[in-house]
Formats: structure tokens, C-alpha cells, sequence
């Protein structure tokens, strides 16, 4: 039945419910907005769609549920809107990917985003994050990418100087000295944790 709607009838309609969400959400419903982009893509609205995919997909990605987020980035991506941030769009793409496991498929991603010069300095920063997880997770017999990865990911972060992202790359540093058996790693990550530590109040991760 519902095929057999025309489709400019069925896209006014997935337009129509997308209003209807969001005249009535809750404000803090993060994860709403997903819908909301999904009825504004199947409305055919790609330029209304992309706030809201990315506002709902980090919503998830910080909720630990990145395959949502992947499905609508995916979609976003493929529509290629010029009035959507496609490279914030590929960021979190490549984070929905690694957050499964999946670094070959965020490698692509990674090198596409490193190329732009028009990234800030948080925005270098996290790329570089997860580049250090997509090598951690594609890390072959030689983990030298994966070294080199975190150390640039450390470098990054300090320029930003944000606490929480730092914490994170210096886990990755860790991470990295104890797989390959780098010492030097090893005492710089512990270093680094110790005076961010003393510095700040941020609490350190446990996990990538």
C-alpha cells in the first residue's frame, strides 16, 4: 500500500512527520534525530536531513550504538548535499566504523579527511584519533603504523589542549608501547598521564 502512493505524496508525507518529531520532542532527546533525518531524507530533503543525522549519530556514537549512526552517515554521505558538512559527516562516519571493529572500511575516511586543509585543530585532532584506533585494529605482524599513528595522535591532541582528548591519545600511546613493546612509549604515555593528572581533573579512559 504504501508503494502505491506516488512518491511525491509519499515525500510530502515523510516531510510532514519530520516537522511533527520535531515540533514535539524533548529537548534533550539526542536520539530522535535520527528519525527526524531519515524522514527528511526519504522527503527528500538531504539539506534539512544532515543537522540532524549528525546530531543523532553523535548522539549514538556516545551511547555506544554506531551502526545507527553508520546507516544515516552512509545515506548523508551518498547525497552529497553542498549545504551539509560532509567532513564532519565523514569524521563520525570513520568513528561509527572503528567503534565497530571496522578500521579498513574507516581508512579511506581517514585519508580523504587528511588531505582537507580547511579542518581545524580539533578536527586534525580527531582524525588522527581514529586513525590511531583503525591501525590498532588493522595492526599486522610489524605495528609500526600503529606506533607512528599514536604519536602523531599524541602531537594532535596537545595542540588542542583538551584534556579529554589527550587522555585518550596517551591511552592509545600506551596501548601502542605495550603491543610493540616500546618502552619508550610506555614511560612517555605514563609521563603524560601523570602530569595531566596533576593539571586537570579529567578522568582517564580505560578503553579506545
Amino acid at each position: 500500500a504504501y508503494y502505491s502512493v506516488a512518491v511525491a505524496t509519499r515525500q510530502h508525507l515523510h516531510r510532514r512527520v519530520a516537522d511533527l518529531l520535531i515540533e514535539h520532542r524533548a529537548q534533550n532527546d539526542k536520539a530522535i534525530c535520527l528519525e527526524i533525518a531519515w524522514h527528511h531524507l526519504r522527503g527528500n530533503d538531504a539539506a534539512r536531513a544532515g543537522p540532524f543525522a549528525l546530531e543523532g549519530a553523535e548522539a549514538m556514537l556516545a551511547v555506544g550504538a554506531p551502526q545507527g549512526a553508520q546507516e544515516v552517515l552512509e545515506r548523508i554521505l551518498a547525497q552529497n548535499h553542498q549545504s551539509v558538512d560532509l567532513n564532519r559527516v565523514r569524521l563520525l562516519l570513520a568513528k561509527a566504523f572503528v567503534d565497530q571493529s571496522k578500521g579498513g572500511a574507516a581508512v579511506p575516511i581517514i585519508y580523504q579527511l587528511s588531505q582537507e586543509q580547511n579542518l581545524d585543530l580539533r578536527e586534525r585532532a580527531e582524525v588522527a584519533m581514529v586513525r590511531a584506533v583503525a591501525e590498532f585494529q588493522l595492526n599486522a605482524e610489524s605495528g609500526d603504523c600503529y606506533s607512528a599513528a599514536a604519536t602523531a595522535a599524541l602531537d594532535a591532541t596537545k595542540k588542542t589542549k583538551d584534556p579529554t582528548l589527550i587522555a585518550k591519545a596517551l591511552f592509545e600511546c600506551a596501548r601502542a608501547g605495550t603491543e610493540e613493546g616500546r618502552s619508550d612509549l610506555l614511560h612517555a604515555a605514563e609521563a603524560g598521564i601523570d602530569e595531566l593528572a596533576d593539571t586537570t581533573d579529567t578522568v582517564l579512559p580505560i578503553a579506545a
